[in-house]
């Protein structure tokens, strides 16, 4: 087998932002297109994402504020939609995939999601973050990824799903380093390849900054 024979997955993105100043704070314009293939030397089957973000100050703090949208279905914006496209390839059917989770969009392929969300900086330096999220999951109900180690938990949605999910975070230094807490709650489980998700959980991290 030659490296002609061997069809590798071919991921290109491109980011564009436009950023201005809105009065005394600033506002930005973002979006980006994933293309999971190529035709004409250009990204094709492509998904997207669109945001917004600008800043604010109240009570001696700064906030950085976003709104934005996420589509994960292969030209479902542009042409006719393809499913079980994106994060995907009929070599590697493990799918775009880390330890179970897409190296990509959080929401994983073939999904639509919407969040709102604040970010508020501290004057002691620490920082508070609160992101609502309106999730359709999975959105043609196919499940396109294999599992064949048993031992990993497959973070890829069973199926289609609607779900609500808000994440709050809190961060601060400690001990030399950051310390990160952080908060998800959903209004229903999440089903995944996996298993299904609780509607809750908590996790922390700490990173020691050189």
């Amino acid at each position: 087998e030659t490296r002609e024979d061997d069809a590798s997955n071919q991921i290109a993105t491109v980011d564009i932002r436009y950023g201005f100043p809105l009065g005394e704070q600033t506002m930005g314009l973002y979006a980006q297109m994933m293309g999971e293939d190529e035709a004409g030397y250009l990204p094709s089957r492509k998904s997207w994402l669109f945001g917004v973000d600008w800043t604010t100050q109240f009570l001696r703090s700064d906030q950085q504020w976003f709104v934005e949208f996420t589509n994960t279905l292969a030209e479902d914006l542009i042409g006719d939609a393809r499913p079980d496209y994106a994060y995907d390839h009929f070599n590697y059917t493990t799918g775009y995939q880390y330890y179970g989770r897409a190296i990509g969009s959080t929401f994983d392929a073939d999904a639509e999601a919407l969040s709102l969300g604040i970010l508020n900086f501290l004057p002691d330096g620490s920082n508070l973050s609160a992101t609502l999220t309106y999730a359709n999951l999975n959105k043609d109900g196919g499940n396109r990824v294999s599992q064949p180690d048993d031992e990993v938990f497959y973070n890829v949605p069973d199926g289609a799903q609607k779900v609500t999910i808000a994440n709050l975070g809190y961060g601060n230094e400690l001990f030399g380093g950051w310390l990160d807490l952080n908060l998800q709650l959903t209004d229903k489980k999440i089903l995944l390849l996996g298993g299904a998700k609780d509607r809750w959980s908590l996790s922390a991290s700490w990173k020691y900054r050189f």
